[in-house]
């Protein structure tokens, strides 16, 4: 079986996996090319919103 190079769908598809594998990618890669997600920082989760370290207020 041959590809269909000549079909405009066949190159509609081929864009949309490509643009959907560069946007999986980019969440994955740390920067680079794609602007991964190198320069964030995590929250900490907390309990009812309280800063990490200090007692709760009862």
């Amino acid at each position: 079986m041959r590809v269909p190079i000549e079909d405009w769908q066949f190159w509609t598809t081929t864009l949309a996996a490509i643009l959907a594998a560069a946007y999986v990618a980019r969440g994955l890669l740390p920067g680079g090319i794609l602007g991964g997600r190198a320069n964030q920082t995590r929250a900490t989760l907390t309990v009812e919103g309280k800063k990490p370290g200090r007692p709760l207020a009862r």
